[in-house]
């Protein structure tokens, strides 16, 4: 095993669902992975692709954003749930059509409902940016 397959190992087996895998298949796998970078902001899977041919292990993602159907299939597809899956990103948004959308940041839910379901007043706004950011706004 190289030096780089010693720290992968140690990756992966900090992260569901590697984490539950034997040793022995863990390396299978890593002895077959490619290591690639991307442009920021490039889009590397999605379902417009059609049918994927490739398994992605995306380690740096900083922010996913998702319609529903998507974030079903990312569900199903690594076994997480969706609070799982934004405690490992800065920024999680789930659209959800004329239902609004589902906002993480920083592995909290911050927000569940759309904006023509509700007209936020500037104080509310102003103490819940204080309260996720910790910084004041003035508005």
């Amino acid at each position: 095993m190289s030096t780089i397959h010693a720290a992968q190992l140690v990756f992966f087996t900090k992260h569901a669902p590697f984490d539950r895998m034997k040793r022995k298949h863990l390396l299978w796998m890593l002895e077959r992975m490619q290591l690639a970078y991307y442009a920021k902001e490039e889009v590397i899977a999605s379902p417009r692709q059609g049918e994927a041919s490739r398994f992605f292990v995306i380690k740096q993602a900083g922010y996913i954003t998702v319609n529903d159907y998507e974030a079903k299939l990312l569900q199903d597809k690594t076994g997480l749930k969706l609070d799982e899956i934004a405690k490992s990103v800065r920024a999680l948004i789930v659209t959800l059509g004329a239902d609004g959308s589902l906002i993480y940041a920083d592995g909290k839910q911050i927000a569940s409902r759309g904006g023509q379901n509700h007209k936020p007043m500037r104080q509310e706004l102003m103490d819940l940016y204080h309260r996720y950011f910790g910084k004041r706004i003035a508005l």
